[in-house]
């Protein structure tokens, strides 16, 4: 398995947690790893190529696509009306849909995408 410092061992990358928002319990990490406070594992689905991870709160649990929380966690700019159906999506800048790392996610709007 590759870690983050095989992407450029000259230059080792940093882990960095932000909370995800609306979650207070969880948080993510500019790799796409995704931890809750208390160090539980988090369940992971893989679904139409796509990473999911299943989140808890008071109305139960429920799952979340990984790169949604990962860019809404490390940017602050987001597109308007991004979380409306038809409005935007997610592209991955390498082609592969399950790094989640900030470095390779990219907003775009729905005519672009």
């Amino acid at each position: 398995m590759r870690t983050a410092n095989d992407i450029n061992p000259i230059m080792p990358i940093t882990e960095e947690w932000n909370n995800v928002f609306g979650f207070m319990d969880y948080q993510v990490s500019n790799l796409g790893h995704i931890r809750d406070w208390q160090w539980n594992p988090i369940d992971i689905v893989i679904k139409e190529d796509k990473t999911y991870v299943r989140l808890t709160l008071d109305d139960g649990p429920k799952y979340y696509n990984l790169s949604y929380l990962v860019l809404d966690s490390f940017t602050v700019k987001k597109p308007p009306h991004f979380l409306q159906e038809g409005f935007g999506d997610i592209i991955f800048k390498n082609g592969n849909n399950f790094d989640n790392s900030i470095e390779n996610l990219e907003w775009v709007s729905a005519i672009k995408a």
